[in-house]
């Protein structure tokens, strides 16, 4: 998996229900992911990962160009470490053995290196479908289309530079190593083990080359997808809810919301849950600026709690902060949302999930823009289960607007449960397909049909 909690959290349901079926699962990533991965009952074992490289900036890029003209040692030094990093791979797996690997798409140029490692390999995707289809633009979007001419023209149009920019970046890459950047040293692998990335690989995607004919799981609710996607025949469809275990949500941190739940009950309070999800350094400054946004538009709300996450952030109580928004570094987020009207959410698909399961609309500000947060948005607005915003011209007035008119309608709250209804009918449905994709065997019963009696 890509090295971040998200991406592990989403596919927790699919590995949960996987062991119960008697398969061992073990996890590979980075020594900050072990405890995180091990909380959960799984085996995780570190991994050395082999990152193609992406040189951002013009001066970054002609330094590269540079080094790559001037210094053979520079090749030499990243074939070293490419080799490095290889035979570690290979080293993990002769010691796990597996019978499947399941690679996140992200990293999808892994398949050349692993196709032969075991009799079954899987990309698995913790995102909505990637491709170019249909009335369906790139997930950088957040505008829902309409499958007519105009919205596929739209999706067209929409998707053409998306396509092109990646295409230039894949050139560049190559240009600026002279031809052997990070995947040249992958594709020559594969070549040496019977497969030509060139004839299998598809680059008409938003995020990363796939690979023709794999079999491919999307951890995500088939039901939050435009209802006019039609899934390819290696594509399948898996989210299973999963009640994560972490030993940061102590009993301790669940007595300090109890108050805030009694208040709401004997009051009749509405409750907002407020969160951005896992943020980076990048996102700080931004983040915090909308945290105020949000605190100054519920300021005159009266009758609403507001449990917001800081999650690090340089953002603390103070004697101008309202009686009623309650800042928290963090909360046992699936047991919250039983109890709110409605999350202000940065549109990750665990959350959007999380939220579908509970019952409760949604109020999405994407906050990383090229991922597939915009997309997320776009889907919750398509459905009717929330409204959306731009978080980085995002005014206090226009929120507090958003949140009276979601907790003023009771529409959005019965399209969530009915759209949560039908997730439950399509995961009892998709355990019963997905069984016979795994080659699943049981195993036979033991016990004897006749009964046994006592001397």
């Amino acid at each position: 998996m890509v090295p971040i909690p998200s991406h592990y959290n989403a596919n927790y349901g699919l590995a949960n229900w996987l062991q119960q079926h008697n398969y061992r699962i073990v996890y590979a990533g980075t020594p900050s992911l072990k405890q995180h991965v091990e909380e959960q009952g799984f085996d995780f074992k570190e991994l050395t990962y082999l990152i193609e490289y992406f040189p951002a900036g013009i001066r970054t890029k002609l330094h590269h160009l540079w080094r790559s003209l001037r210094d053979s040692s520079h090749l030499r030094t990243r074939y070293r470490d490419y080799r490095t990093t290889l035979q570690s791979l290979q080293a993990l797996c002769d010691q796990v053995r597996p019978d499947y690997i399941l690679i996140d798409e992200h990293l999808s140029y892994y398949y050349y290196l692993l196709h032969d490692k075991a009799p079954n390999v899987f990309f698995i995707h913790s995102k909505p479908p990637t491709q170019p289809l249909p009335a369906i633009p790139p997930l950088e979007y957040a505008v829902p289309l309409q499958n007519n001419l105009l919205g596929r023209l739209r999706a067209w149009a929409m998707w053409q530079p998306y396509l092109l920019r990646r295409h230039i970046g894949r050139l560049q890459r190559r240009a600026i190593f002279l031809g052997k950047n990070d995947m040249y040293f992958v594709e020559r692998h594969a070549r040496r083990n019977g497969l030509d990335p060139s004839t299998i690989a598809m680059r008409n995607n938003a995020l990363y080359d796939l690979v023709k004919g794999v079999q491919r799981l999307h951890i995500v609710p088939r039901c939050l997808e435009y209802p006019w996607y039609k899934p390819a025949p290696n594509e399948h469809f898996f989210r299973r809810p999963y009640e994560r275990h972490d030993a940061r949500f102590a009993s301790t941190n669940w007595q300090s919301i109890e108050p805030i739940l009694d208040k709401r009950a004997r009051e009749g309070h509405r409750l907002l849950y407020v969160s951005l999800g896992t943020l980076s350094k990048k996102h700080a400054d931004l983040c915090v600026h909308f945290l105020n946004q949000v605190i100054e538009a519920v300021r005159p709300l009266h009758g609403v709690q507001v449990i917001m996450v800081t999650n690090k952030l340089d953002i603390h109580p103070t004697e101008n902060t309202p009686p009623h928004v309650h800042l928290m570094p963090s909360v046992p987020q699936q047991r919250l949302l039983l109890y709110c009207d409605l999350m202000l959410t940065h549109g990750g698909m665990n959350s959007v999930t999380e939220c579908l399961v509970a019952g409760v609309p949604m109020l999405v500000y994407p906050l990383n823009l090229t991922s597939d947060q915009p997309g997320n948005a776009a889907r919750v607005r398509f459905h009717g289960l929330g409204l959306a915003g731009t978080l980085r011209r995002a005014s206090s007035m226009r929120l507090r607007q958003q949140i009276e008119a979601l907790l003023g309608d009771p529409a959005y709250h019965e399209r969530v449960e009915l759209l949560g209804q039908q997730f439950a009918a399509e995961i009892r449905e998709q355990e019963r397909s997905i069984l016979p994709v795994f080659g699943y065997q049981p195993t036979p019963s033991l016990t004897s049909p006749h009964p046994v009696t006592a001397d």
